[in-house]
């Protein structure tokens, strides 16, 4: 009885555009201004917890959201992704939303004022978007990462925004790629299979959780990359000809080749319940070449 006097607020209160799409929907909305349209296409599919209508950028392999062409409404490239549409909370940038939008190069997620603020940007979503150099949010909002979700953006230099893990080729062949700005990078969990593969540029000092995990050749060919912390199960080849990283690593298992190229000279192993015991071996091109784990066994 609650829900449905709720409901019917909402309804007496919500303009009726809020309400004029059903659940799965295609629809086209204007996202600039009646001087200056922008238009984008979205995609009904539900209604938050307070019974708010939700919405996803729509995108289709082949045809994105938007006209390629006219990426960035502002006409400098820019990108802004806002709270809402026609009353409705965009939740989701959808798959290939924008893929192989080559003008854009700036994205501003903007936060839902008043609600817990997450988004997620879907598979491919900014796939080889080559003008994009900056991706920016709230630093309290949570951005879900999909896989591909940036893979191929040869230009992008920063990620600014609050993640709590890394998916698969989340970032692969972003060689401008320097550096993740995460205020919350201690919070991670996982980085998957090659998230950063070849981003040569990239310099980023994070610490995963006791129990979180590097997949395969996830940061293959980063020559640029000088220090990680705490790094859980790590990879086969997952730090593969990182050349510049040195010092001594943290983890639970370490996968075949793991550090091979790399100048790792300890690496203290440790179950979640605490360290328990440090392994120094001198590191040349195939060291480690076996797995180990934090009770001595090889592979």
């Amino acid at each position: 009885m609650k829900k449905f006097i709720l409901f019917a607020l909402l309804a007496l209160l919500l303009p009726s555009s809020a309400w004029s799409y059903d659940v799965g929907e295609v629809f086209t909305a204007n996202i600039g201004t009646e001087e200056s349209p922008y238009y984008m296409r979205f995609k009904r599919f539900g209604t938050d917890y307070d019974g708010t209508p939700l919405c996803v950028i729509y995108g289709e392999e082949g045809n994105p959201a938007i006209d390629p062409e006219s990426a960035g409404q502002k006409g400098d490239g820019v990108l802004t992704i806002l709270g809402t549409v026609d009353n409705m909370i965009i939740e989701d940038i959808g798959n290939y939303a924008f893929a192989e939008c080559h003008n854009i190069t700036s994205v501003v997620i903007e936060s839902r004022q008043g609600k817990y603020a997450s988004i997620t940007i879907g598979e491919y979503a900014f796939y080889n978007c080559t003008s994009l150099q900056q991706v920016s949010s709230n630093p309290f909002d949570l951005v879900s990462l999909s896989e591909h979700a940036f893979e191929g953006c040869s230009n992008l230099e920063r990620y600014r925004c609050r993640s709590g893990s890394i998916p698969s080729y989340a970032f692969a062949n972003c060689c401008s790629l320097k550096t993740i700005e995460d205020s919350h990078s201690n919070e991670l969990y996982g980085i998957g299979e090659c998230a950063f593969y070849n981003c040569s540029a990239l310099d980023w000092n994070f610490s995963l959780e006791e129990d979180g995990s590097v997949g395969n050749q996830a940061f293959y060919n980063c020559t640029s990359l000088t220090q990680v912390g705490n790094l859980g199960s790590v990879g086969e080849q997952a730090f593969y000809n990182c050349s510049s990283l040195a010092g001594q690593v943290r983890a639970i298992t370490v996968g075949r080749e793991a550090f091979a190229g790399t100048n790792i000279s300890s690496i203290t192993f440790y179950q979640t319940s605490g360290f328990y015991y440090e392994f120094d071996k001198t590191v040349s091109d195939y060291a480690f070449a076996y797995s180990e784990d934090a009770n001595g066994r090889g592979n």
